[in-house]
């Protein structure tokens, strides 16, 4: 777009510069990295995104000078028309709800304010300025007051007003709060979003043939709670990552909760029915942090020919506090983010003919089974004897180095002990 294309003269200090990026789909990433999407008008400032508008919203150069001007003095968009505002804060484009700020008098520290916040959120707001005083009375509204047009699911659900003061913080809050959409797709910034709003995001993994039934039923414990952000994901796609924060993988739909990035995830528990009363029980135990572990186990295998069975976390216990044999156990995880996991367990087998009946030796797999026992590395060894707990040392892992160790326990590895 050609700076002369601009009618009447700027009001803005410096020079503004026009140009427009012609992307495909192939540039989705860049234009998230500006925090743009496609077919959207945006004003920079030294380098970060500044402000944004809808490139429908501007029907002509006067309406592109205006939102220039406004956005170099750090002013919202402003709707011009009962019918603007008809369209922004009904048809909820985009399933964005919109924010907007109705006052006939000039409050350019309210509006810095409120630019600040639509940019931080940009991905779940649109924010907007009626000014004209004929226009706010038009649409039934007094000046000096904040509207939230809540949306859901591409339908304005709620309505919710306020009187716009300079409490800033507090505003902030009622907004997010009234403005955020009771259930949203999962992805990094709706994940940090509901930490930063609730305390507790909820992680929930439901089967594609059955988001029909889940979606509904989601909302509403959502509804009742207020009290935690709920993001969702078909299951195909969420499987490895719930499996890595200790669900099954097997079971959906389900769910994790995250209070924190930087925490492990909680899990729900698979044994329990997926239904409200019982998702509304686990938040709020989540948040009191009293909520129960999850202890997965892969089914009790049947005994192994060889000389190494394999141990799940529904025998671990029972099996190492076995008094009448010591027990040597493997702790492995995925082969393809542990590479020396697989030699490991070839050495272990080496190692359990050579020690024939008088060891028992297991391998325990971390991945399928709730950690029995705490790790520092993988693939890890311990043993267990009376109420010894040895752990192998930070040594690399052959069949000669761990038969050594073992020996410093057991020097005649033939006899029956």
């Amino acid at each position: 777009m050609a700076g002369n294309e601009i009618e009447y003269p700027l009001d803005v200090d410096g020079e503004v510069k026009f140009g427009y990026f012609q992307a495909g789909k192939e540039h989705a990433e860049i234009l998230e990295m500006y925090g743009l999407s496609f077919d959207e008008i945006g004003f920079f400032q030294n380098g970060e995104l500044h402000n944004k508008i809808p490139a429908y919203q501007v029907s002509s150069p006067q309406t592109l000078r205006m939102f220039i001007e406004r956005s170099a003095h750090d002013l919202l968009p402003e709707v011009n028309s009962l019918e603007d505002l008809e369209i922004q804060t009904h048809t909820c484009e985009g399933d964005f709800s919109t924010v907007v700020y109705f006052s006939s008098e000039e409050n350019e520290e309210f509006e810095k304010f409120l630019l600040k916040v639509f940019l931080e959120y940009d991905s779940v707001f649109q924010f907007r300025a009626v000014r004209d005083a004929n226009l706010i009375k038009e649409a039934g509204e007094t000046s000096g007051i904040v509207k939230v047009y809540q949306c859901y699911d591409h339908e304005l659900t709620k309505e919710f007003t306020r009187t716009a003061d300079n409490d800033f913080e507090d505003i902030k809050d009622w907004i997010l709060h009234k403005g955020m959409p009771f259930v949203t797709k999962s992805t990094k910034q709706s994940i940090s979003r509901a930490i930063d709003l609730f305390g507790v995001c909820v992680i929930v993994a439901i089967p594609k043939e059955q988001e029909t039934s889940l979606i509904p039923l989601i909302t509403s414990a959502a509804k009742k709670l207020n009290s935690a952000g709920f993001v969702w994901e078909y299951a195909d796609e969420l499987r490895e990552r719930f499996i890595d924060s200790g669900a099954t993988g097997s079971v959906f739909p389900t769910a994790i909760a995250l209070r924190s990035l930087r925490e492990v995830p909680v899990v729900w528990n698979e044994k329990k029915s997926f239904n409200v009363a019982n998702i509304l029980d686990w938040v709020e135990n989540v948040h009191a942090k009293n909520e129960e572990i999850f202890k997965k186990s892969a089914p009790i295998p049947p005994k192994a020919k060889g000389p190494v069975q394999t141990l799940v976390y529904d025998n671990f216990v029972a099996t190492v506090s076995d008094p009448s044999k010591p027990a040597v156990v493997l702790f492995y995880g995925r082969y393809s983010r542990c590479p020396d996991c697989f030699s490991s367990i070839l050495s272990f087998e080496k190692v359990a003919n050579s020690f024939g009946r008088s060891l028992s030796f297991y391998q325990y797999n971390i991945v399928d089974n709730f950690l029995a026992q705490p790790v520092t590395r993988l693939p890890e060894i311990y043993l267990y004897k009376d109420d010894v707990v040895a752990r192998y040392p930070d040594n690399p892992l052959s069949d000669a180095s761990i038969e050594k160790w073992l020996k410093t326990y057991f020097p005649r590895p033939k006899d029956e002990l």
